[in-house]
């Protein structure tokens, strides 16, 4: 049994407890990372999510903030040459609806830097949210299967 005691001294007469720290705005720019924000129990701080994020099904009704910039649904042949003329370009692979972004007001956008072909990248993120420099940026960026775990 785990006990914890508290002491804060003897009531204060007209004294309010402090107010709650407001939640969280998460933006979810990564499939995996908007199914584990759910699976965390914390599916109501999410704001909007990436065109891949379908999963769990609640997350479709979310605002969608990317879109890709190649037919996903090309032959594979056409979409690989779409895809490798656009990295060629120096471009991203992916557009950020930055108004949309602006107007959630995220206080966290959730994105990656394992592969520029998978999903936005960092770089992508920065260029588009110039406009929000008190949103933190956490990036997932797993290398080994105990990144992972």
């Amino acid at each position: 049994e785990l006990q914890m005691r508290l002491d804060l001294g003897p009531p204060q007469r007209g004294a309010r407890p402090p107010a709650p720290a407001p939640s969280k705005r998460v933006l979810s720019l990564l499939s995996a990372s908007t199914e584990i924000v759910c699976r965390l129990g914390c599916a109501h701080l999410l704001v909007g999510r990436s065109h891949g994020c379908d999963d769990p099904p609640l997350a479709t009704a979310l605002p969608v903030v990317t879109a890709p910039r190649v037919d996903p649904n090309a032959p594979s042949l056409q979409l690989d040459e779409a895809v490798r003329a656009q990295a060629a370009a120096g471009g991203p692979i992916y557009q950020i609806r930055s108004e949309l972004v602006r107007s959630l007001r995220p206080d966290v956008i959730i994105t990656q830097e394992q592969c520029r072909i998978c999903a936005v990248t960092p770089e992508d993120v920065d260029a588009a949210c110039v406009a929000l420099p008190s949103t933190a940026l956490v990036t997932i960026m797993p290398v080994t299967l105990d990144d992972v775990l």
